[in-house]
């Protein structure tokens, strides 16, 4: 009975303590020693209560296939021992088998011209499983494509996030293509609940999704694609047909590795925004330096080619310079552009005014190594671009488009424009046809995109550049500022899109306007205004610039932007805490956008801990693999 009383006060004693800033074990001891007089013998303690042993699926062999099954043993993912390759020449399957090791699986494929090596990790107290493929070369190797496919089990449905940052889910013939710039996301369940996510911690180039398997794809020709004319024409033509030269070269003892993390049961993944600083959308204008001269590019600049306005009667126009909205205007080094003083002058000012002066090649005419290295180290140097545009690369032979980007070829240029600093380049053909503003084109689930991507034919000495893929806006003008009306921009936002548009705002003889397409209008006097309906559409798009909506940039700006994004990496702390991860070399001055749950952004700095409102898995889970 003394016990039963002790109990009852030590109980009260405990509640009052919840109400006080006294400690419930504090107050439990003083009420033991004023109630219960010193026991001959302690009384019976039961032992300390032990943490929960981890709800637990099972990771297993079943034959050549490592499958995961939910904590009702159902088979919901299948793993298999290599990747799928295809080299020209090289023909044949990797063959391999899975072996335990201590902390998970392993398995080493051969081929004639490749060993893989395939290292799975799991934990019991841990339900990420991480996924490293190796691949080393044993001999020289053009890549036509390498994939790692993951089957799914009987009954399992998903959902992925698409290429317009919605999770949507995956339906029976579905083929829905997510590309590098969209993280790998996505829930897979049965009807017995969650069976595995992916949380956006993957290196891979693409993933394919169905209702049957996940293609994870660590190569493809068509992610990074680059082509060049057959050889170097005299007159221009268009839809000449081109060399394809996109798969990536592998020498003997090259070594790649590619890693991705599964995660068993329920996830809620951050998810990492394409842009920086809260920005919802890209847009770049690439003007290319056909037809440009100093007049029409001073009415460019400050919606009138005269210093002083012609008329007050008129509507004014502020030009790109006045409505603040950076470009990436080209340029030749000729004596009508960047070698005449007053063109050169209005140059450096738009420069300042936060433009790319960039190389519309050197010259309109061919241009050789020598002379390429001598201009960017001179005339260009001054505004130090980072863009290149080949112009008419049919008949110019130094052309990346052209002979500059055949791999092995006399006249290859490629080491002398990464020497001058140059890093992202023009890839033709342009998109054509109206495809709607959003580059991704997220409407078309099925369609592979491919417009930003590293040039993996062209690399040099470790070095690699990008090419990007603009779409022609050479248009009779009522037809660009249609495409370019607000409800379109906003279309463009919500999707978390992009637009290059490849431009000529010199590129018309406004006098004989017959096609319509100068954003010009001239006077009697020989003046050139801007028209306003251009002029409106610089100011919407500076508007949302400064209203921070959309990522106005040049292509230099753009492309460093996206390189530092696809170097980067979400690390978690562990279930609630997340960083961003970049290469110290790569550290961007913008912000990263973190979407840590339903309509919440979080703008945070590389490396910075960002501590998010639930789990982003299980954390009583883990996996067995015995």
């Amino acid at each position: 009975m003394r016990w039963l009383v002790l109990a009852l006060f030590t109980g009260a004693a405990a509640f009052a303590a919840a109400e006080t800033d006294v400690s419930a074990p504090a107050l439990a001891e003083r009420a033991v020693a004023v109630a219960a007089p010193k026991p001959a013998s302690p009384p019976a303690t039961s032992p300390p209560a032990r943490a929960p042993a981890p709800r637990q699926v099972a990771l297993t062999l079943d034959g050549d296939a490592l499958v995961l099954h939910d904590a009702d043993g159902q088979a919901v993912l299948r793993l298999p021992p290599a990747p799928v390759v295809s080299y020209p020449r090289h023909r044949g399957e990797i063959q391999a088998h899975w072996e335990t090791t201590p902390d998970g699986y392993r398995a080493e494929g051969s081929h004639p011209a490749v060993k893989s090596l395939v290292t799975v990790t799991a934990r019991p107290d841990d339900p990420r499983i991480e996924v490293v493929l190796t691949l080393t070369y044993q001999s020289a190797v053009h890549v036509a494509h390498e994939s790692y496919p993951l089957l799914l089990g009987k009954g399992v449905r998903g959902e992925a996030l698409d290429r317009a940052y919605q999770m949507k889910p995956v339906k029976r013939r579905d083929k829905l293509f997510i590309d590098r710039w969209t993280p790998r996301v996505g829930a897979w369940s049965t009807q017995a609940g969650p069976a595995f996510g992916l949380i956006g911690q993957d290196t891979m180039q693409g993933l394919w999704v169905t209702a049957e398997r996940l293609t994870f794809e660590l190569d493809h020709k068509l992610n990074h694609e680059h082509s060049v004319y057959p050889a170097c024409f005299e007159t221009y033509e268009r839809h000449r047909p081109r060399d394809d030269m996109s798969m990536t070269l592998r020498r003997a003892g090259d070594v790649v590795t590619y890693a991705l993390t599964l995660v068993a049961g329920e996830t809620h993944p951050p998810r990492l925004r394409r842009w920086p600083d809260g920005a919802r959308a890209a847009f770049a204008i690439v003007d290319h330096a056909d037809g440009a001269n100093s007049k029409n590019l001073r009415a460019l600049m400050y919606g009138s080619s005269k210093r002083h306005r012609p008329s007050r009667n008129r509507r004014d126009t502020q030009g790109v310079v006045g409505h603040g909205l950076p470009l990436t205007k080209t340029v030749f080094s000729t004596s009508y552009q960047l070698k005449n003083p007053y063109f050169k002058k209005l140059a450096h000012k738009l420069a300042a005014a936060g433009a790319e002066i960039a190389p519309h090649s050197i010259t309109p005419f061919k241009d050789s190594s020598r002379v390429i290295a001598k201009e960017m180290a001179s005339t260009f140097k001054e505004f130090a671009p980072l863009t290149w545009v080949d112009h008419q690369p049919d008949t110019n032979c130094e052309a990346l488009n052209n002979e500059g980007g055949r791999p092995g070829h006399a006249k290859n240029t490629v080491k002398t424009l990464l020497d001058a600093g140059l890093r992202y380049f023009w890839e033709a053909p342009d998109f054509r046809g109206w495809r709607g503003l959003n580059l991704w084109r997220p409407h078309r689930r099925s369609e592979r995109v491919s417009f930003f991507y590293p040039g993996m034919s062209l690399q040099k000495d470790g070095q690699v550049p990008w090419l990007f893929r603009s779409a022609w806006l050479f248009l009779p003008r009522d037809t660009v500022t249609a495409r370019l009306q607000p409800k379109k921009l906003n279309a463009l936002e919500w999707a978390h899109g992009m637009f290059i548009a490849h431009t000529y705002f010199g590129a018309t003889k406004t006098a004989k306007d017959e096609d319509g397409r100068s954003v010009f209008e001239e006077l009697d006097d020989g003046t050139l205004l801007l028209r306003p309906a251009f002029d409106e559409v610089f100011g919407d798009l500076a508007k949302r610039r400064k209203k921070g909506t959309m990522f106005v940039a040049t292509m230099g700006e753009l492309g460093q932007w996206m390189e530092r994004w696809a170097a980067s990496r979400l690390t978690f702390d562990g279930p609630t805490t997340v960083r961003v991860s970049v290469p110290d070399t790569m550290r961007p001055d913008q912000a990263y956008t973190l979407r840590v749950a339903d309509k919440q952004d979080v703008n945070v700095a590389a490396g910075e801990a960002v501590t998010l409102p639930r789990p982003v898995w299980e954390t009583d889970l883990g996996i067995r693999t015995r």
